[in-house]
């Protein structure tokens, strides 16, 4: 037999190689060469996310909550219920929305999260290393 390299070509027969000849039922598995991931980048993914970002996800989500009350306020009153609604509150919720739009604008421009950078490694790494196929062993558990 004569060995010859075949690249870039898609075969839609079956054929044989010398080495097919060698593994008894072979199969087809694809691979891909592992992301070296240590212990210090797992933790930066596991524990990652940013402190300002979950500040200002707090503040958001109670400034939510006193916009609903304002509104069960502003219901009432428009039911002709008894509903004092004081100036203090609205001043709570514009003040609530600006600091958290703040903080996380702050977070998002000015912040490098150290779980997004290697997220973005990780995802790098497997755009540059393709899946190859190749023949493997069959998995004889007889």
């Amino acid at each position: 037999m004569s060995k010859e390299i075949i690249k870039g070509k898609t075969f839609t027969v079956p054929f044989s190689t010398e080495e097919d000849l060698l593994i008894p039922n072979p199969s087809i598995g694809s691979l891909q060469a592992d992301f070296p991931l240590c212990e210090a980048d797992y933790l930066r993914i596991k524990y990652g996310n940013s402190k300002i970002l979950m500040a200002s996800l707090s503040i958001f989500l109670t400034t939510t909550g006193i916009g609903l009350l304002l509104i069960g306020k502003l219901i009432s009153k428009q039911l002709g219920y008894q509903a004092d609604i004081s100036i203090g509150e609205y001043i709570a919720l514009g003040v609530g929305f600006t600091i958290s739009l703040f903080l996380f604008l702050f977070d998002h421009f000015c912040i490098t999260n150290e779980k997004n950078e290697v997220m973005n490694k990780i995802d790098l790494f497997f755009k540059n290393s393709p899946r190859t196929r190749h023949l493997m062993k069959a998995n004889d558990d007889s």
